[in-house]
């Protein structure tokens, strides 16, 4: 619904700042899919190569979509280096991207830039993005507000992932399989 409501958006408006945040929203959305196995069960099931690269795909989508963004929310006024910063994130990550789905890069080697990559927007941001929230701006608190929750999910994510934390609330990990 949210993905919809922002190409609504974006058909309407034509802002670019709606194609960076659909992009987002696409991009964690994939992940979650692939992350909870319902992607590949139910929407391409014979789709292994992409099942298997989803989980970079979604993460370079969603880098280059937060990029965009922010720096559309956010470059108004100020140097050029703010916008350069971004740019090249999103050229970075959409080389990686391209890298990844023909092969030249694997999983392993990929996981490392999707760290980095992953935080680069947000710690770009972060100068532009305080300063506004100092003058009380409605749009970098929904921003921080927003980008807050997505980093605490990324986190417990990443613990599940990494085996730090419990993959359910009772502390067991769950084995059952959604049918």
């Amino acid at each position: 619904a949210l993905l919809l409501y922002t190409l609504i958006q974006l058909a309407s408006q034509r802002k670019l700042q709606y194609l960076g945040y659909a992009l987002v929203v696409a991009g964690c959305g994939l992940f979650f899919a692939v992350f909870h196995g319902l992607g590949p069960e139910f929407l391409a099931p014979d789709n292994r190569w992409f099942w298997q690269h989803a989980g970079g795909i979604s993460a370079f989508i969603a880098i280059i979509g937060s990029s965009l963004f922010f720096e559309r929310i956010l470059g108004d006024g100020g140097g050029v280096w703010f916008a350069r910063l971004l740019r090249g994130c999103m050229a970075a990550s959409a080389l990686f991207l391209l890298l990844y789905c023909t092969g030249v890069l694997s999983t392993e080697v990929i996981v490392p830039l999707v760290s980095v990559f992953g935080l680069a927007p947000v710690v770009i941001a972060a100068p532009r993005l305080f300063a506004r929230l100092k003058r009380a701006d409605s749009i970098s608190i929904a921003i921080v507000f927003g980008w807050t929750v997505l980093a605490v999910g990324n986190f417990i994510t990443t613990g599940v992932l990494r085996g730090a934390n419990a993959a359910s609330p009772s502390g067991r990990v769950s084995t059952r399989i959604i049918r």
